[in-house]
Parts: structure tokens; sequence; C-alpha cells
């Protein structure tokens, strides 16, 4: 089966579509997502789908704007529940404690990753979760400064492959590992490593120039 999220009639609404090849799109049903905020937000923006297809739920994060004002601050929201076939229910949701800009989360195993731009999209930014709902945020921001946008992320193995807008609409892709070995094993002469603020708990062997 295949799930996509969209825009609704309005601003305020997603809509739920099912497939079973990929290529012809069922609509399923309409999630009105504003009742659970306050009555100040003004719109609803940038819905990402995560499903989980080994127990039939979804999750979908998205940015709520607070008021119709240009410089008014976003805030992500969580909205989880069952997946089926024809009717997904989402009913429980969280916030993400801090104004942020268009999540993409990947499930791997039983830990959840979002990777999402800070306020005014100042900054790239990384948090974990062990379900879904609550987050914490990494110390090391993947980039500290700068504009950045639509960041998605894939992961193949144990590499993964960020991509992102940048300065001046660039789009740029950057390549991540879990451990501090994969990425020297992946190296070629003349690159450079940057290895992330934490502790690391591994046998490391440099045998390349």
């Amino acid at each position: 089966w295949y799930f996509m999220v969209a825009y609704g009639a309005t601003n305020q609404v997603f809509g739920i579509y099912y497939s079973q090849g990929g290529d012809v799109f069922t609509y399923s049903n309409e999630y009105a997502a504003m009742p659970v905020h306050s009555p100040s937000y003004n719109k609803i923006d940038t819905p990402f789908l995560l499903t989980d297809m080994e127990i039939w739920s979804a999750f979908i994060y998205y940015q709520v704007k607070e008021t119709a004002d240009a410089d008014s601050p976003y805030q992500i929201w969580v909205l989880g529940g069952t997946l089926q076939q024809t009717t997904t229910s989402l009913a429980i949701s969280a916030t993400y404690p801090e104004r942020a800009h268009q999540p993409t989360v990947v499930k791997t195993g039983s830990a959840y990753t979002m990777w999402y731009t800070g306020a005014s999209q100042i900054g790239l930014y990384k948090a974990n979760s062990t379900d879904g709902y609550i987050w914490t945020k990494e110390a090391q921001p993947v980039f500290a400064t700068g504009r950045y946008a639509e960041p998605s992320v894939i992961k193949v193995g144990d590499v993964w492959h960020l991509y992102y807008m940048g300065e001046g609409d660039v789009i740029q892709h950057r390549v991540m590992y879990d451990t501090i070995q994969s990425a020297i094993n992946a190296a070629s002469a003349g690159d450079t490593i940057e290895v992330a603020a934490g502790t690391y708990v591994e046998d490391v062997t440099v045998n390349k120039a």
C-alpha cells in the first residue's frame, strides 16, 4: 500500500489518499488539523507523512503559523494515529517546543530522527525520539548559521543522504554516517570528515592518508 498527504480545499486541512500500486491514488478522508490549535492560528503548512506499515500507524508532521503576519513564527506539530486503507484516524497531537520549520522524519528500527530548519529558516537542526511524539534536540546543529529550506532525508544502509535548499535557492546534498569508522571507510584521498560533538563508543582505524 501507498499513502499520500496533500493540502485540502483550504490551508486549514489535509487530505489523505491511498493506492495499491503507487500510480493511481484514491481519496480517503480529509483531516482538519486546525481544531486542535488555538483559534488564533492562521494556517497549517508543509505536511510530512510518515507511515509504519508493520503496525499500520501514521504520523503527520507539519508547521503551524500563528497569525497572518508575514513575520509570524511557525511551530512544528505532530498528529498520529491508526492507518487504514480507506479511513485514516489521526487524533493524538503534540508540539515540538521551539520555533521551527519544515520537518522531515525518518524511522529506523524503533528510533525516530527529525531534521528541520530553525526560526526564520536560520540554521538546520536535528532531533531524536523513541515514540515519534516527544523529541530531544541534538546539541550540535547540522548548520548553525545561514538560511535553509525544505530538508529531505533518506537512509541507505548506514548512510544518511540529506538534501536541502541552501543560500541562493541552490539544492545541496550532504552525506552523513552512523559511525566515524563508516565515514573513514567511505572517504577518498583529500576528503574531510566532520565529527559532531558527542561521545562515540567505537574503535577507529585510520588507514588512509
